[in-house]
């Protein structure tokens, strides 16, 4: 078995591609039904799945994005966890910034090549870029907050693990999210990246997160569609920290009346699950619209209002 603790490290570049690779390969039969049609090469690299696969067009396209199409076709071997189109809701636009979808692609890719029977409970692996991850074997394979749906694809250069999740942190991934990057570039304009980078107290953190919609109806002064530095308030990161609570909470997990829970900012905030997700309900009424964005450090929900403590 391949030392995967340090030959990960070793990590050239890689893309979202390696995600197509599971889709046609033992083990993802409905997926070579449903997607692959009459294309069905026997053992394609990494990057012939991702140009050949229909489910994977949007992880071709970040491919290409992050310049790693070579990479995928001719190096290797690699251990790939990987994210279906369906796993990455919502979608991501890898052209929002090229430096951080590089990144989290990494974020994905192991050097060596494990099978899931190679794989250990409890194991921490390096990826090429980010933090390390770390695996848990019990009735399912589980990497990070991910679970493998479909493990062991094989691929001429690598063996590929779907999972149920894009593994990215919660500031990456609200960077990469159309709907989401105004709230992106306050908290890295804020210096609060690190904290929301955070792994929080219980499993991660819930952050809410206004989206570009939400942070523009209040904050856009002159109504040109734009947020200008002269239009962010002098407490921002205060009322950026207002947003995150230091343990992650699904909306299943929101009770069905008026909940009292803690900030980062020191400031109570009030969730509610009953009828409609709501935070703050007496105040600003703030609705979740994108609920449970899982992120590696915890949960995204988007609203639409900003909350104010």
């Amino acid at each position: 078995m391949i030392d995967l603790a340090t030959s990960l490290r070793r990590w050239g570049r890689l893309g979202l591609g390696l995600f197509a690779l599971v889709l046609v390969t033992t083990g993802c039969d409905a997926f070579i039904d449903q997607d692959q049609s009459d294309s069905a090469p026997s053992s394609p690299t990494i990057a012939g799945y991702v140009q050949e696969v229909p489910a994977l067009s949007a992880l071709e396209g970040a491919v290409a994005e992050a310049e790693l199409v070579e990479t995928l076709d001719t190096g290797g071997p690699f251990t790939v966890f990987a994210p279906t189109n369906d796993a990455i809701s919502p979608a991501i636009d890898p052209s929002l910034n090229r430096q951080v979808a590089g990144k989290v692609v990494q974020h994905h890719v192991v050097n060596g090549e494990a099978t899931s029977d190679q794989l250990s409970d409890g194991q921490t692996v390096s990826p090429r870029a980010g933090d390390d991850l770390t695996i848990g074997v019990g009735e399912n394979v589980t990497v990070n907050r991910a679970t493998v749906t479909n493990p062991d694809a094989n691929a001429q250069n690598g063996v590929v693990h779907v999972v149920d999740e894009l593994l990215a942190d919660a500031v990456d991934r609200a960077t990469l999210t159309p709907r989401f990057t105004l709230f992106a570039r306050l908290v890295k304009e804020a210096d609060l990246a690190g904290a929301l980078r955070g792994p929080g107290a219980n499993d991660g953190r819930t952050i809410f997160a206004p989206t570009n919609e939400a942070l523009l109806s209040l904050l856009d002064s002159n109504n040109n569609g734009s947020l200008e530095n002269s239009e962010i308030p002098s407490g921002a990161d205060g009322i950026l920290r207002y947003h995150v609570h230091d343990n992650a909470l699904t909306a299943s997990d929101f009770p069905a009346a008026d909940t009292t829970i803690s900030s980062l900012q020191g400031t109570d905030l009030v969730i509610n699950g009953g009828d409609d997700v709501t935070v703050n309900p007496s105040n600003e009424g703030a609705g979740v619209t994108i609920p449970n964005v899982e992120v590696d450090n915890g949960v995204i929900h988007g609203i639409d209002a900003v909350l104010t403590p």
